[in-house]
């Protein structure tokens, strides 16, 4: 019988608020393109389990990523293992890792999973979301998601986060140990095509409109614009009404709310922007910031820890504010100075090395001794 060996990914559903499924794909199709080819051939590349539709209409293009949909809820973790290791086995598939892709349901089906297999498969658990000084949040949610990773991180080989200025949080709160971090940014699945630039005002939001992206200060800042502009907003959240409706308050915006929009259509969408403001008072990373900044689009952004680390990286590109009022004039500059192509040029070679660099360690860690 012919085994196959490769990492197993595990997500609680496919149905995500912040990216849709056929971006998704791509970037996990990635991941398994980079496999494959650390492995040299050995792995075929990479498994994704998760809760939701299988999408037949998806095709990987260099067959290096296969998905497999299950019934279960997001919350029925013991069922979405069950049904994981059913499927494993008619696959003959052993794991060389089970990464987790969220620190609740997912590793809880991840644990489940292992304990079915005869030998002791490796778990990794991946913290995307912003952690802070409490954890994933102070809300029943978040202090009960605190409490389980505190409880059981131990028992986990790896935790990956996708910046540097998670580390102190994860060791403080968490007690995740030194020789199980792995550094791994979210990648950007991106050709950062050449576009020529409009030449109206547009001042951008991506991402989720919710409480945690500051979204009042965002409204304040457009508020004090002196100058006329538009809002173009890419994203939906519990906050979009609200958000929308306080913009059209603003008699010198012009609004156009887009809802969530795919990445080939982003893509497309940033040449129309001339600025990206971000007021997340919480930022570990920045990927719309990073994205924005490959696109040659300048970037205004509340002080955090990502924006930080972004203008440590690219100084000319983003400006740090400290409240609405200071974002606005920031605003107003950046729409007079238009960004130099050749700075542009050098942060996106060096972030693409960077990146090389990241899912090289990645796939490492997934395939443990068996990419050896």
């Amino acid at each position: 019988m012919n085994i196959q060996r490769l990492p197993i990914f595990l997500l609680p559903t496919i149905a995500t608020a912040t990216s849709l499924p056929d971006d998704l794909y791509r970037r996990y199709e990635l991941y398994g393109s980079v496999i494959n080819k650390i492995s040299k051939g050995k792995s075929p590349g990479l498994l994704l389990i998760s809760g939701g539709h299988q999408r037949d209409s998806f095709s990987s293009t260099d067959n290096h990523l296969e998905h497999f949909a299950h019934a279960a809820k997001r919350t029925q973790f013991r069922k979405a293992a069950k049904v994981a290791f059913r499927e494993l086995q008619s696959r003959h598939i052993l794991p060389t890792m089970i990464i987790a892709g969220d620190p609740f349901f997912g590793l809880l089906s991840a644990f489940l999973l292992r304990k079915k297999f005869s030998r002791k498969i490796p778990i990794q658990v991946s913290f995307h979301g912003e952690i802070t000084k409490s954890g994933f949040g102070t809300g029943m949610k978040g202090r009960l998601q605190n409490f389980f990773i505190q409880k059981t991180i131990a028992k986990v080989e790896s935790v990956r986060l996708v910046s540097t200025d998670q580390i102190h949080f994860a060791q403080k709160l968490f007690g995740v140990s030194e020789k199980q971090i792995v550094i791994a940014p979210v990648p950007l699945i991106s050709t950062f095509k050449k576009t020529t630039r409009s030449k109206k005002k547009v001042v951008a939001f991506v991402g989720r409109i919710h409480p945690q992206r500051g979204v009042g200060t965002w409204v304040e800042a457009m508020k004090n614009l002196s100058v006329k502009a538009e809002a173009l907003i890419i994203g939906d959240g519990p906050l979009k009404s609200t958000f929308i409706e306080d913009l059209k308050e603003i008699p010198k915006v012009s609004l156009n709310a887009t809802g969530y929009i795919s990445q080939s259509e982003l893509e497309k969408t940033w040449s129309k922007i001339s600025v990206l403001l971000s007021t997340a008072p919480f930022e570990s990373y920045g990927m719309a910031m990073r994205e924005a900044v490959l696109h040659g689009v300048p970037v205004v952004s509340m002080r955090n820890s990502g924006a930080q680390k972004l203008h440590d990286e690219c100084p000319k590109m983003i400006t740090l504010v400290d409240n609405a009022e200071e974002a606005a004039r920031a605003i107003e500059k950046v729409l007079d100075q238009p960004p130099s192509a050749v700075v542009v040029n050098k942060y996106k070679k060096d972030f693409m090395k960077a990146q090389e660099s990241y899912l090289k360690s990645l796939a490492k860690s997934w395939l443990g001794n068996f990419g050896d």
